[in-house]
């Protein structure tokens, strides 16, 4: 047959297609890899570049997002693939200078390195803005030319990008801030994203600010030349600032630290903080170790400075110490501050803590036996494994042999009953004696039975002697579909004779068996299985009761929101361990609480809606029985 020319361009059509879908398949694009190469390959006039101190570290960026948002490549995941061999990849930095003055100039260089050149750059926003944790947002007016195959903007500055406060406004405290930003800011490092934006409040930390204003050129040096202005008339107060500041350092030094707890405890070399299960990494075996070996040695080390502490000297200065550390403070610059707290209420603060370190070693016992019990279950999961295996080949075995035998009887059976009559019946009567014959052995090799009865024995000798016994007992045997009864007429769909495969076999008389003693419907399973026991006022055998006394629950709890968390106050009001757990909005959390004792637990959330319930559980490691006993427990 001949292939019209449409036809044919159709064919080539879906060729080329699948072509390309195999192509797109089998090409996957490393972008890490992608980025590296592209670097590897790089102009090497890019390393004479000749860059301004101080600067940021050279940074090497992918296209993501869209074609105005880099990437550094290494933020990027180690699977992360490219969508095509076409994608941008730039290497960046950030050059400062006069940066003896609180806020610094700054300007961008970045020089194409794949897939993109700098003329397209440069119109991809007007302006050009970082964005890197702990670095402020610096965004610079994107230049009109390139320079040398490079985007280099002019130098800028942004007043505004690090604090709104007028400049009339600003005190040595302020400037002090000012140039510790700097500091930070100026720090080598490389960027997180390179962005094109077409306005400076575009910028990621500055879309609440109502206005930013980027100066560039001589207007940025004039800029900065009034900030400079402003510091000299500070000058005077700067200087009394700072020797302030030596002071301030020296009372804590030498008056205040040395009368409190911590300064004992950092002499003894007790850890600082315990440790916390939510901030320890690793798999539940690991961190609970960690948690035992940090929390132990925190609570015996600052066990033993409590013993040998003298809290009386800071209490007898509270006063003092208190009035002379706010003055320093304030006419000081105001850069690092070390607070006069009550002398009670550091007592208290460690006695919390180790509370809670001796709270989280229970937890991670807990952790510790239920890995346990895991890697048994597992070790017992494996070895049943294996014998299920032997076991079922074993079965697989003997049920063959089984029904091998049981089918060399059969045959053997009727062979016999053919043999024994020389005149052979009519078909019919044949055909029902041979199915009495099978019932009955089905039947006498029936679990079941415990003796041959008459009626079978009948229905054998009719068998062998090829003939029917009008007056033989009515019977009715369960044999694939068949029935016989006494007036001879085989009720049967299947016949024995016709093939191997329909002789009487052991899973029919394993039916047979089965159907004298009727299995429970699943509606009687489900009456018959038990539900758990409802939890009472006293704990069951597992250690899990209701967690309620006669005024309604033994948790009581308090929340208030603070500092960006909604804060929970949770007290037991009972005399027994109760296992608890908090929700603000999606974010819950779990702990235990012994009898009478409180604990503060926070979520980072607020206006959230917050709830919290409790099970009583006096045995640690059985806290997620207890849970799971609860209904609704896990439906937040």
């Amino acid at each position: 047959m001949k292939s019209t020319p449409s036809k044919t361009l159709r064919y080539i059509y879906l060729a080329l297609l699948s072509a390309l879908l195999v192509v797109q398949a089998g090409c996957s694009i490393n972008a890490r890899q992608f980025a590296w190469s592209a670097y590897e390959n790089r102009d090497p006039s890019i390393d004479q570049w000749e860059r301004v101190e101080p600067h940021t570290d050279r940074t090497l960026l992918l296209a993501t997002f869209a074609s105005t948002h880099y990437t550094r490549s290494n933020r990027l995941a180690s699977d992360d693939e490219l969508i095509s061999a076409d994608t941008p990849v730039l290497l960046a930095w950030i050059e400062f200078k006069e940066i003896e003055q609180p806020i610094p100039l700054y300007r961008y260089v970045i020089q194409p390195l794949k897939a993109i050149t700098a003329e397209e750059l440069i119109t991809q926003g007007n302006y050009i803005t970082n964005s890197t944790n702990r670095l402020n947002n610096l965004p610079a007016k994107t230049p009109a030319t390139v320079t040398n195959g490079a985007v280099v903007t002019d130098w800028q500055y942004c007043y505004d990008c690090f604090t709104s406060k007028p400049l009339n406004e600003l005190t040595p405290a302020n400037l002090s801030s000012l140039r510790e930003q700097m500091t930070q800011t100026t720090i080598s490092r490389p960027l997180d994203r390179l962005i094109f934006v077409s306005a400076p409040r575009k910028a990621v930390n500055f879309k609440n600010r109502p206005s930013i204003q980027v100066y560039s050129g001589a207007e940025a040096q004039q800029q900065q030349a009034l900030l400079a202005e402003r510091v000299n008339q500070l000058s005077g107060a700067i200087a009394d600032a700072q020797s302030y500041d030596d002071q301030y350092r020296q009372f804590t030094d030498t008056e205040h630290k040395p009368l409190t707890f911590a300064y004992w405890a950092e002499k003894a070399g007790c850890p600082k903080d315990i440790a916390y299960p939510r901030e320890i990494r690793g798999d539940r075996r690991s961190k609970s170790n960690t948690i035992i070996r940090i929390n132990v040695n925190y609570i015996e080390c600052n066990s033993d400075v409590l013993e040998s502490y003298d809290l009386a000297p800071y209490q007898a200065a509270y006063e003092h110490l208190y009035a002379r550390e706010q003055m320093l403070w304030e006419r000081s610059t105001k850069r690092e501050r070390y607070r006069v707290v009550r002398p009670e209420a550091t007592i208290e603060r460690v006695l919390e803590s180790m509370e809670a370190a001796a709270d989280d070693i229970e937890y991670a016992y807990s952790e510790l036996e239920l890995a346990d019990k895991l890697d048994a279950r597992n070790r017992q999961l494996d070895a049943f494994s294996e014998q299920t295996w032997a076991n079922t080949f074993n079965s697989i075995q003997a049920r063959n042999n089984s029904i091998r035998n049981q089918y060399q009887q059969n045959q053997a059976m009727i062979r016999n009953a053919q043999r024994a009559q020389p005149n052979l019946p009519t078909r019919r009567s044949y055909e029902n004696a041979v199915q009495q014959a099978a019932s009955a052995y089905t039947a006498a090799t029936s679990p079941t039975a415990t003796r041959e009865s008459s009626s079978q024995k009948a229905a054998l000798q009719a068998a062998d002697t090829g003939t029917l016994a009008a007056d033989l007992p009515t019977t009715k045997t369960s044999l694939t579909g068949a029935s016989t009864t006494s007036n001879g007429q085989n009720t049967s769909q299947t016949k024995p004779e016709q093939s191997p495969g329909n002789v009487p076999t052991t899973p029919a008389t394993t039916a047979s068996a089965t159907a004298s003693k009727p299995s429970a419907t699943p509606e009687q399973t489900a009456n018959n299985t038990a539900a758990p026991a409802a939890l009472g006022f006293t704990p069951d055998a597992k250690g899990c009761w209701n967690g309620l006394n006669t005024q309604g629950s033994c948790l009581e709890y308090s929340t208030q929101e603070k500092d960006g968390k909604t804060y929970f106050r949770l007290t037991n009001v009972c005399n027994e361990r109760l296992y608890m757990k908090w929700c603000a909005n999606e974010f819950c959390g779990a702990d235990s609480l012994r009898a009478g004792q409180s604990k503060s637990k926070y979520e980072s959330v607020t206006q959230a809606s917050t709830m919290a319930t409790a099970v009583g559980s006096t045995m640690p490691g059985n806290d997620w029985v207890c849970a799971g006993r609860v209904s609704d427990w896990y439906a937040q």
